[in-house]
C-alpha cells in the first residue's frame, strides 16, 4: 500500500483539490523549522555571552551578522539550488535538502561556537541560510499548483509556519538554557559580573567587591551554567529540526509534474473557475467556461464586467499571469520597485526581532522567562499577519495592502522607543511590529505570482528576497555605524522613517499597476485586476 500510495503520489496524473490542504499542513511543518530563524533575539543573549568567554568584548552587534548573513543567503540560494531541485526533481526534494541541511547547521553549530567567532557567524549565516533558499519556496509551489486562485491564501498560510517557527522553540530554549530564570547583568571592569546572582553560581574572588563599569549591554557570565549551555542547546535543536522537518517533507508534492516553463498542468476539473485560456483561442468566446477570468474574480458576478472577457480581458490576463522567467523578471522596472520596497520595509522589522531582548533588559519589568514570552507573543503575530495579509490580498489587491501596512507599520516603529517604561505596551508594539513584518512575506510571494506567474515562482521570489537580504546588510551596517551613539530608541526612529519610504514607494507601485492597466486598456482597478 505504501509503495502504491508513492507512485500515486509521484505521477503526473490530477490529484484532487483537496489533497492541497494535506500539501500546506506538511508545507507549514517545514517553515516552522525554517522560521525558528526568528528565536534568534531569545537566544542571542546565551551565545553572546557564551562566545565572551573565549572572545572577549564580543557584543549584540557583533553577533548579529550571523543573523543578518542569513538572508543573502537564502535569496542566492532560492533561484540558483532551490528552483533547480525543484525543476529537475520537485517539490520535496527541494524540501528534504532543506530539512537535513538546517539540522546539520545546528550540529556545526555546537562545534563552531566552541572555537571561532567568525566560524560561528559564517556557519549560522551561510548554512541556515541556503537550508531555507533550498526549502523556502517549495510548499508554496506545491500548494499553489492545486489551488492557483488562491495565490494570497496559500502564501500567507504557508509562511504562517515561518512566522510561528519561534513560538514553540523559544521555550525549549530558555527552558535549557536558563532554567532559572537568572538575569543578564552588566559586565565589571575585570570582566567579572559583581551584580550576577544565579542558582549554583559561585562568583570570582574578589567579585562582589567591583563594581559595574560597563552597562551599555547586559550578559550572562561566560562561565555560568547559562553560558556555558549553548552547545548542547545546539545540538538538542540540531535533532528537533531535523525530526520535523523531514516529516514535513513526506507529501509536499505538486500537483502533475514540476511547475517549469513551457510545461502545462493537467487542470482539476473538480478545482476551480478559473481556466486558463491558451493563445489560439477565440478571444471573443464569452462562454463561462473558458472566458478568462482573473483569480481575484473567480466566481465573482463582477468578473464579467470590467473587461473580464473578451480581447481586453485576455491581455490582461496573460499579463497578469506571465510565465516571465527570472532573466525576464530582472529587466522589469515594476520588479525592481517590488525588490526596493521589500528592502525597505523588511530591514526594520529584522532589526526589532533580532534586538528586541537586548533593549528590554534594560527595563524594571525585564527577566529573561519574561523576554522569552515576548518573543513567543511576536511569533505568534507575526504568523497571523501572513495569513491576514495574504487574505487580504486575495480580497482587496497586494497594492493597496502593501500600502497601508507599510504606513502603519512605520508609526509603529517611530513610537516604539514611547513604550519602553511598560512591559504590556512594548510588547504590544514588538507584536504589531512583527504582524506588518510578517505580512510582508504573504505579500510579497502574492505579487510575484500575479505578476509573473508560478512557473519561475522560486526564482523570481528569490530575487524579491535579494531585496530583503540587502536591506538586511544594510541595517546591520547602519547598527554599526550609529547605535553607540543613539542607542536603539533612536535606531527604531531611524528605522520608522525608513519604512515610511517604503511605504511611499508601495504607492507607487500602486500607480505603476494602475498605469500598465491603462496601457492594456483595463478599467484602472490596479488592485482587483494584477494585484488581488
Amino acid at each position: 500500500m505504501t509503495a502504491g500510495l508513492g507512485a500515486q503520489l509521484r505521477g503526473a496524473h490530477v490529484r484532487p483539490r483537496e489533497f492541497g490542504y494535506v500539501v500546506l499542513f506538511f508545507g507549514v511543518l517545514v517553515h516552522l523549522v525554517l522560521g525558528t530563524f526568528y528565536s534568534w533575539g531569545n537566544m542571542t543573549t546565551y551565545v553572546t555571552s557564551y562566545l565572551r568567554g573565549e572572545f572577549p568584548g564580543t557584543r549584540y552587534k557583533t553577533t548579529l551578522w550571523a543573523y543578518l548573513m542569513a538572508p543573502p543567503f537564502q535569496a542566492i540560494c532560492m533561484p540558483m539550488g532551490g528552483a533547480w531541485v525543484t525543476k529537475k526533481a520537485g517539490t520535496r526534494a527541494a524540501a528534504a535538502v532543506g530539512a537535513v541541511m538546517s539540522g546539520a547547521c545546528m550540529l556545526l553549530l555546537s562545534v563552531a561556537v566552541q572555537h571561532s567567532l567568525a566560524g560561528m557567524i559564517i556557519t549560522y549565516g551561510a548554512v541556515w541560510g541556503t537550508a531555507t533558499g533550498f526549502a523556502y519556496a517549495a510548499p508554496m509551489v506545491a500548494g499553489i499548483s492545486y489551488m492557483p486562485e488562491a495565490k494570497g491564501l496559500i502564501s500567507g498560510v504557508v509562511a504562517s509556519g515561518y512566522g510561528l517557527g519561534a513560538f514553540v522553540i523559544n521555550f525549549v530554549i530558555t527552558g535549557y538554557a536558563n532554567p532559572h530564570d537568572c538575569k543578564p547583568e552588566c559586565p565589571g571592569p575585570d570582566n567579572d559580573y559583581p551584580q550576577f546572582s544565579c542558582p549554583g553560581w559561585i562568583p570570582q574572588d574578589g567579585a562582589n567587591a567591583s563594581e559595574a563599569t560597563d552597562c551599555s549591554d547586559k550578559y550572562f557570565p561566560p562561565d555560568s551554567d547559562v553560558s556555558q549551555s549553548v552547545p548542547g542547546l545546539f545540538r538538542l535543536l540540531a535533532l528537533i529540526y531535523t525530526v520535523i522537518a523531514c516529516a514535513g517533507c513526506v507529501l509536499i508534492v505538486q500537483q502533475g509534474r514540476p511547475l517549469t516553463p513551457g510545461c502545462q498542468l493537467q487542470p482539476d476539473p473538480r478545482a476551480i473557475g478559473h481556466t486558463e485560456v491558451e493563445a489560439d483561442d477565440d478571444p471573443s468566446d464569452t462562454d463561462s467556461e473558458t472566458k478568462p477570468v482573473h483569480p481575484g474574480k473567480v466566481n465573482s458576478p463582477e468578473a464579467g464586467k470590467e473587461g473580464g472577457g473578451g480581447a481586453r480581458g485576455l491581455a490582461a490576463h496573460k499579463r497578469t499571469l506571465a510565465e516571465l522567467p527570472t532573466v525576464e523578471v530582472v529587466r522589469e522596472k515594476l520588479a525592481w520597485m517590488l525588490f526596493a520596497t521589500f528592502a525597505l520595509c523588511g530591514c526594520a522589522g529584522v532589526f526589532v526581532i533580532a534586538q528586541y531582548k537586548t533593549y528590554g533588559q534594560k527595563s524594571s519589568w525585564s527577566t529573561d522567562s519574561t523576554e522569552a514570552r515576548i518573543n513567543s507573543a511576536m511569533s505568534i503575530t507575526n504568523a497571523a499577519g501572513r495569513i491576514v495579509h495574504g487574505t487580504l490580498c486575495d480580497k482587496f489587491g497586494f497594492t493597496r495592502v502593501l500600502a497601508v501596512s507599510t504606513l502603519l507599520s512605520a508609526c509603529f516603529h517611530v513610537t516604539l522607543s514611547l513604550t519602553h517604561y511598560s512591559l504590556p505596551l512594548f510588547a504590544s508594539w514588538c507584536c504589531m511590529i512583527t504582524f506588518f513584518y510578517g505580512g510582508l512575506f504573504a505579500m510579497m510571494p502574492t505579487a510575484t505570482a500575479h505578476l509573473y506567474g508560478a512557473a519561475s515562482f522560486t526564482g523570481n521570489y528569490g530575487f524579491m528576497m535579494f531585496g530583503f537580504a540587502v536591506g538586511a546588510l544594510t541595517i546591520g551596517a547602519v547598527n554599526d555605524a550609529l547605535v553607540d551613539a543613539i542607542g536603539f530608541a533612536g535606531m527604531t526612529v531611524v528605522l520608522g522613517c525608513v519604512v515610511f519610504s517604503g511605504f511611499l514607494l508601495s504607492c507607487a507601485v500602486h500607480r505603476e499597476v494602475a498605469a500598465l492597466h491603462k496601457k492594456l486598456d483595463e478599467p484602472q482597478h490596479a488592485g482587483d485586476a494584477i494585484g488581488a
